[in-house]
């Protein structure tokens, strides 16, 4: 099969790098002409040409006109390696804040440092601020994308241009690139799991996103889905709550309580939408956990402050960063050639809102 150009570059690339850092190829060393380059490794021009470009744009050569291209006399090691890190939101409050701090590390012990950019949950700036940054040289970025749906397309041309992408939590529909996420099946399956240990039957699985803006979404519905099956209890479609009907959270939640099979417990796709629930609940006076049990996802930050303690699942968001950075320099440093997945563990906080005295159901009226 014939290896792409892509491929075929980074060879390149890593032929004249291992001799620059063996000294084969010492400072001020005049590098193998383009012929010679293109018969020696089987290559096409247009391949060596991008990998020397690559090398003098990160400053390991310099090209004198008509006399060659020579090795840099500045240690390559010197060279400082930026490497950007989108992200939705500037809250320091949020699940992000352990991000950067996670990626900060990593990147530190490996000579290398981040550049913050955030998209303020818009998806044109987001758009926006990955074109400036390839603009810019930049061939490898760290992304916190705002869902899945929404710059797919636009994701699939830069990597399909050389451009490499970290994604964080989720991975756009259709893209192939590095991803750091949780164990999201898991996590649905450990939360299910949960709350029929404690005798609620009825879950229902809510979100307040769209299903199709997040691939975790599915992950998480299977592991609920699982959980159910193990207990012999069926997978009720109608027990499905995303945000695709454009209600709004209180009357989705008043509908499936005001139902003739209505739930008693609420499996939340993550702690926001929880959060939300639990509102509408205390609304109705609804008693958690007796009525109706209630779990969430992520264990955001947040949910120390807030006066109902929430059972949640747990994923490392700063795990999340550091891995995502690990890979990134790996990239930068031509050692990653291919796109890699990393699926971090994640576990459950037991809080007040599944805590109930007794398994017994009692009756909700809305």
């Amino acid at each position: 099969m014939k290896k792409p150009e892509n491929t075929k570059y980074r060879m390149v690339s890593k032929y004249l790098r291992d001799h620059i850092d063996s000294k084969k190829l010492a400072p001020g060393n005049k590098l193998p002409t383009e012929q010679e380059l293109m018969e020696a490794l089987n290559v096409s021009r247009i391949s060596v040409r991008k990998a020397i470009e690559e090398l003098r744009e990160q400053g390991d050569v310099y090209c004198v006109q008509g006399s060659g291209t020579f090795v840099s006399e500045k240690p390559r090691q010197n060279t400082i390696q930026y490497i950007p890190l989108v992200l939705p939101s500037e809250s320091a409050n949020s699940e992000l804040f352990e991000v950067v701090r996670g990626v900060d590390k990593c990147l530190n012990a490996n000579s290398c440092f981040p550049t913050l950019h955030f998209s303020h949950r818009n998806s044109v700036e987001e758009l926006e601020i990955l074109r400036r940054l390839v603009e810019h040289g930049s061939r490898c970025i760290i992304i916190f994308p705002l869902n899945s749906s929404e710059n797919h397309v636009e994701y699939m041309k830069m990597v399909r241009n050389g451009v490499r992408l970290v994604f964080l939590d989720r991975l756009p529909w259709s893209v192939t690139a590095s991803q750091v996420t949780c164990d999201n099946l898991n996590g649905g399956y450990i939360a299910t799991n949960h709350l029929l240990s404690k005798g609620y039957r009825r879950i229902c699985f809510f979100s307040i996103t769209k299903i199709s803006e997040a691939t975790t979404l599915p992950q998480r519905v299977e592991g609920y889905r699982v959980a159910l099956e193990e207990h012999g209890l069926p997978f009720d479609e109608l027990l499905l709550s995303f945000a695709d009907t454009g209600e709004t959270t209180e009357a989705r939640v008043k509908r499936l309580l005001g139902g003739a099979n209505p739930p008693d417990a609420f499996f939340c796709a993550n702690d926001l939408a929880a959060i939300d629930v639990m509102q509408v609940l205390s609304g109705l006076n609804v008693a958690v956990p007796d009525q109706v049990g209630l779990v969430g996802f992520d264990n955001m930050p947040l949910l120390q402050n807030y006066p109902f303690s929430i059972t949640t699942i747990e994923q490392s968001f700063f795990n999340m960063g550091y891995e995502a950075a690990e890979i990134a320099c790996r990239i930068v440093n031509n050692q990653l050639g291919y796109s890699v997945h990393k699926i971090l563990p994640v576990s459950l906080v037991e809080r007040e809102s599944t805590c109930r005295s007794k398994k017994t159901k009692t009756n909700i009226r809305v």
